[in-house]
């Protein structure tokens, strides 16, 4: 992989997060009878809270990934 494919991909990464991040923000800010009224009402919503978190969370770790891919191939670059 190219270090451009990467940076792409990191961008890509950070953008998808930036999304899932407001949506986290918002569930951040409820009390906790706010956050079972919203999400444990019925399973529908529970589903979509899972799906929604588990998202976020293996995009940060895409995302993280794809940092230090950026950081090993710069290393490389400056080494050489």
């Amino acid at each position: 992989m190219t270090i451009g494919y990467t940076i792409d991909a990191l961008i890509q990464a950070d953008m998808e997060m930036w999304d899932l991040q407001d949506w986290l923000y918002f569930v951040r800010k409820l009390s906790l009878n706010e956050f079972k009224v919203a999400y444990f009402a019925d399973e529908e919503e529970v589903e979509l809270f899972w799906k929604t978190f588990k998202e976020a969370c293996d995009t940060n770790l895409k995302r993280n990934d794809l940092i230090d891919e950026v950081d090993e191939a710069l290393l490389k670059l400056l080494r050489s």
